[in-house]
């Protein structure tokens, strides 16, 4: 039979961080007037953070330790010191950047367990200051595997509505949404897109909303402003259905060479891929053995096309099923008629 009293235990090692009884080691964080030593025990230190296990290598028991952390703050260290010796993190004085401070720190200090906890803290108690902030510090946040909660949650964000993070004009740009997407944090979908091609036109204030009233300028002007818009890194990453729906049917504002770049990459995955192909050409193919992107490659590989392939609507030619064996029969006589 055992008793866990750990409370007691937890209570105990928490005095010794209040009193700093018998401590060896100085810990000196921040910088000129915002600077402050914190004293500290070693062992406790090792046992609880990778950082202190590879930095507290010394066996004099004479000489207290010095480390120097200038870029952590003290408010920040002060509540990772507190989780070493408590288990407890509290958020109670943390605003948004203090806490989003505190996340660094605690990756830096080899802190794994609570990087979660954090991410969740900014995600559902700082989340008007992430999305206000977001664009400042998104590069830090998808630089590190360990920031995976807050990568998700904003690639998801933004996908829904990217106005969250680009509300304000001057946190939107050609530059700002190319880093976005060379990081991997922009999801192609209709709602991006359509912010993508709404913010275009505002950038030409005498376009109205009918665009048959546009003169020729006005859509060379708008295609120009566009092709520096696009997250190419993402539509790469479509899939047939969405490459169809989303772009395509833009294909005479988008760069030439760039979209036949993309839609040769995507008719060959789609080639090999199960996905059922949803566009309304593709009827005619629903009784054959091919799809719709399969029969454009076709098209393109015999008019030696590989440089400019057909789009899936100019297909010169008529792809007929002449027999099937699941459907005509497998004997040598049901093919040889055909033939």
């Amino acid at each position: 039979m055992s008793f866990h009293l750990l409370v007691k235990l937890s209570r105990d090692i928490c005095n010794l961080f209040d009193t700093a009884a018998y401590y060896d080691v100085i810990i000196r964080v921040g910088k000129g007037s915002n600077a402050k030593e914190f004293q500290a025990h070693s062992l406790i230190l090792r046992a609880r953070s990778a950082y202190f296990r590879s930095n507290l290598k010394g066996d004099n028991v004479y000489d207290k330790v010095i480390i120097d952390k200038s870029n952590i703050t003290p408010a920040v260290f002060e509540v990772i010191l507190k989780y070493i010796y408590s288990g407890k993190v509290d958020f109670m004085n943390c605003g948004g950047q203090q806490t989003l401070d505190l996340l660094y720190a605690a990756k830096e200090l080899g802190l794994v367990e609570i990087l979660e906890s954090i991410q969740d803290h900014l995600i559902h108690q700082q989340s008007k200051w992430m999305d206000a902030n977001f664009i400042t510090h998104h590069r830090t946040i998808f630089s590190h595997d360990y920031f995976k909660t807050l990568q998700v949650h904003y690639i998801d964000k933004i996908a829904y509505n990217p106005t969250c993070v680009f509300d304000n004009p001057k946190c939107f740009s050609p530059e700002i949404l190319k880093s976005l997407d060379d990081l991997g944090c922009i999801k192609l979908n209709e709602s991006v897109w359509s912010f993508i091609v709404n913010w275009t036109r505002s950038q030409i204030p005498r376009l109205g909303n009918q665009v048959a009233g546009w003169q020729k300028e006005d859509w060379i002007e708008f295609k120009e402003i566009l092709a520096s818009c696009i997250p190419w890194k993402s539509v790469f990453s479509l899939n047939w259905n969405e490459f169809n729906d989303l772009l395509i049917p833009c294909e005479p504002f988008l760069p030439l060479k760039k979209f036949e770049d993309a839609l040769r990459y995507h008719l060959r995955k789609a080639c090999g891929s199960s996905i059922s192909i949803s566009s309304p050409i593709s009827i005619q193919f629903s009784g054959t053995i091919i799809n719709i992107c399969q029969a454009t490659l076709l098209a393109s590989w015999i008019d030696q096309r590989d440089d400019r392939p057909y789009r899936p609507a100019e297909i010169p030619y008529e792809f007929k099923l002449v027999i099937r064996g699941r459907r005509d029969g497998f004997f040598p006589g049901d093919f040889l008629p055909e033939m």
